[in-house]
């Protein structure tokens, strides 16, 4: 049998190249010239992202309020606030450089808020704050107040003053330094005719200042509602409010504001306004603590005069340096680093009620000589 072969005809002629090779270098000239704009636009966008970054917006934020791009210095501090929401170490800063902003802006109210806001962060955490960031913000404080005098604005002239003294870091320095330095006419502006030198521990108009909290509850009292109350005035001042339920058991039942007052060896006094519905009794009670020693105490304050509408004025002046060296010696402890660190209310056991307090203030009382 003879056997069949098929054979499969195959085209063996070789095929030209797709591209050349000159055609091949301008391809990958033309990828490499397309991607430039691509690179480009990721490396503005990272630098873009960066103004914002915790770790860099600061000089970002100073280097624009230098050029006198305000708005712009605006936005990489609140940028800040936005990407570091995991931390808040920074915020101090980012209300201090927003209020240099706003003020540069000729928007003196937003400066104010935003220096008011600044105050309270550092007064609440006080060791976030740097010495230079506390020499700097008070100074622009002072500033600032000086042109709110100027425009003939008392009242935030003295907002601004107490901002920048409790920024400081050592307001009853700051108080006593202002005494020295303010003209009489000025001083009458400020603090009235009669009024004793005085700033704000806490006016309770900036909604980032410190509020009333609870420190101690042991008479079972349930919290109902707290904050800023909208309606409720003394005078005009803004008021936060408690309202807590009926007592269950004895004990204690302490609701405070953190704050941050250095226990200056010069003579200083505080004043605070309670208002209580029904009246039960409350005492001001004041919180120290002694930083290195990480020891605490704790002082009581019932007297109080009468005022209208309900409302009482408690009068806080006593040597408190020396009375808190006294016990410090006694037990053992330094306080070099002491400061009053919470102003609140004390609640003998009772019924459900209100309270509000307005108006915290620092002031030099009227040291009689001997």
């Amino acid at each position: 049998m003879a056997l069949s072969q098929e054979y499969v005809e195959t085209d063996s002629t070789p095929r030209p190249p797709l591209l050349s090779a000159w055609q091949k270098i301008v391809l990958w000239l033309v990828c490499s010239l397309a991607l430039i704009p691509g690179f480009h636009f990721i490396r503005l966008a990272s630098l873009e992202v960066s103004q914002y970054q915790v770790s860099t917006f600061e000089s970002y934020a100073r280097e624009a309020i230098a050029d006198g791009r305000h708005q712009r210095a605006i936005e990489f501090c609140t940028g800040a606030l936005k990407s570091g929401i995991n931390r808040s170490d920074h915020h101090g800063k980012v209300f201090a450089l927003r209020a240099q902003a706003y003020a540069g802006m000729n928007r003196l109210p937003q400066a104010l808020a935003e220096l008011e806001a600044a105050a309270a962060f550092w007064t609440r955490r006080y060791f976030y704050a740097t010495e230079e960031d506390r020499e700097e913000s008070a100074q622009f404080g002072k500033t600032l107040a000086r042109r709110f005098l100027d425009a003939d604005d008392a009242g935030s002239a003295l907002r601004a003053f107490s901002a920048a003294g409790m920024i400081s870091g050592h307001p009853v320095e700051f108080l006593y330094a202002m005494r020295e330095t303010l003209s009489p006419a000025d001083q009458a502006r400020v603090w009235g005719a009669e009024g004793p030198p005085r700033i704000f521990v806490n006016d309770f108009r900036n909604p980032d200042a410190a509020r009333l909290e609870q420190v101690v509850e042991e008479q079972g009292r349930t919290l109902v509602s707290a904050g800023q109350d909208p309606i409720e005035r003394r005078q005009g001042a803004a008021a936060v409010m408690l309202e807590l339920g009926a007592a269950q058991n004895e004990g204690r039942s302490w609701y405070s504001m953190d704050t941050y007052l250095p226990l200056s060896q010069k003579p200083f006094a505080l004043r605070l306004h309670i208002k209580q519905e029904p009246p039960i009794g409350a005492a001001v009670v004041l919180g120290y603590w002694f930083e290195s020693a990480r020891q605490s105490a704790t002082t009581l304050h019932q007297d109080a005069l009468e005022e209208k509408e309900g409302w009482k004025q408690y009068i806080i002046e006593r040597d408190f340096h020396n009375e808190r060296l006294a016990e410090a010696n006694e037990k053992g402890y330094s306080v070099a680093d002491g400061f009053i660190n919470k102003i609140g209310i004390s609640l003998p056991p009772g019924p459900a009620m209100r309270i509000w307090v307005s108006g915290v203030e620092l002031y030099v009382p009227d040291v009689k000589q001997p």
